[in-house]
Parts: C-alpha cells; structure tokens; sequence
C-alpha cells in the first residue's frame, strides 16, 4: 500500500512563510530596540562644587580611568581655575583657545548647541578657565558664567570619544554634569543630553503600553 504524502498548497506555503519572517524580524527589532549598545549619548546629572584647594576627578564614562582633572588654585589673592587630560598619551584633549593677554591657552566656554568634534581646536594641555587677583578676572572668559560648557575628547579602548562637561561660576565655581556620546568618532552637541531616538526607541521596546503614553 503507498503511503500519502501531505502537501500544503503554494498559496498557504507562502503565507506560512510570511508569518515567520514577520514574526522573527518583530523578534530581532525588540531585541535591537532593548539592547545597552544602541544607546548614543551618556548623561550623568550632577551638582558638585569645586572648592579652593580641590582637584576634581572626572570620568565621563564611569570605567574607574580619570578622564579629566579640574582643580582651583590659589594664594595671596590670586585664584586659578584650570581643567587637563587625564592622561599623558596625547588621546585626551579640551576646545582650547588663544588668551587674549597672548601668555596662556584658555578652555574655550562653549554656550549649548556647540558640536564638538574632530575639527575643533582640541588641546592636549593645562588650561585656564578662570583667572582672578583681587576681584580682577583675566584672560578667559568662565568668570560668572550661570551655565557654560567644555568641549572634550577622551578615549575608550583606544577608540576616540567626544563629549561635554557643564559648569556654573556664578556663587561658587560647580560641576552641573556631563555626557559623552558612546559611537567612536561621532561629534557631539554640547549640553544635549540624550540622542534624537532614544525615547522613541525606548517606548517601542515597552510595547502598546509605552505608545499610549507618548499619545
């Protein structure tokens, strides 16, 4: 006796395979959309307040590495505020720009909206920010500043990284947070916080849900 074969027809064999292609590109977008990697700008809010004496540490991407130092100086009057590389590779750099006394390079005090990137003039030096004897600023332009930013330049894994670093110099000289954007090479804007996508993709990752709340 022959054994029946079962066939599906063309038409339902098509459909069928439809459905799957569908359903596992549905599966890889939700895996894409949920994934760390994706993520384009790093933010880390903050509010710390650099104090005569004091060398602050910053590390934009949390991985234990100084990425740059920013340190208040003074005696007799004088106060020095100045920001470096952390490091002595030459990777590390700040916008940096020509005093206008012409005796030292100054951090350039960006307004947000900047792009920072490779074809800015980043420095691998010491620079001044604010400059003061007895009340008199000179040289840079961070004296009484309510929001300004640093351009910079880092690494990660030997891989170039551009980012931005917000400080306040009025009432006291403070550290108001900092970002980085996470592709190698890629300029970013100072002050902004997050990519143009990433609350979009975020709230297609939840589901309907997170597009009910965006309505």
């Amino acid at each position: 006796m022959k054994r029946q074969v079962n066939s599906f027809s063309h038409s339902l064999e098509r459909r069928l395979n439809g459905y799957l292609l569908a359903a596992g590109a549905a599966g890889a977008g939700v895996m894409v959309l949920a994934s760390p990697a994706e993520a384009k700008i790093v933010y880390t809010r903050t509010h710390h307040r650099i104090r005569l004496g004091q060398h602050l540490l910053v590390d934009l991407n949390h991985d234990g590495v100084t990425d740059f130092e920013i340190y208040l100086s003074g005696q007799s009057g004088s106060r020095k505020l100045r920001v470096a590389p952390g490091n002595t590779q030459g990777t590390n750099a700040v916008w940096g720009r020509e005093s206008s006394l012409g005796t030292a390079w100054c951090a350039a005090a960006l307004s947000s909206g900047i792009r920072v990137g490779p074809e800015r003039p980043l420095q691998h030096r010491n620079l001044l920010m604010v400059e003061t004897y007895r009340g008199s600023e000179r040289g840079c332009q961070w004296m009484g500043q309510p929001s300004a930013n640093l351009g910079l330049r880092f690494t990660i894994v030997g891989e170039t990284h551009y980012g931005w670093a917000r400080l306040s110099t009025v009432s006291g000289i403070f550290l108001n947070g900092y970002a980085y954007e996470t592709i190698p090479n890629k300029p970013i804007i100072a002050g902004k916080t997050h990519g143009k996508d990433e609350a979009t993709l975020g709230r297609l990752a939840q589901g309907a849900s997170g597009v009910r709340q965006k309505q």
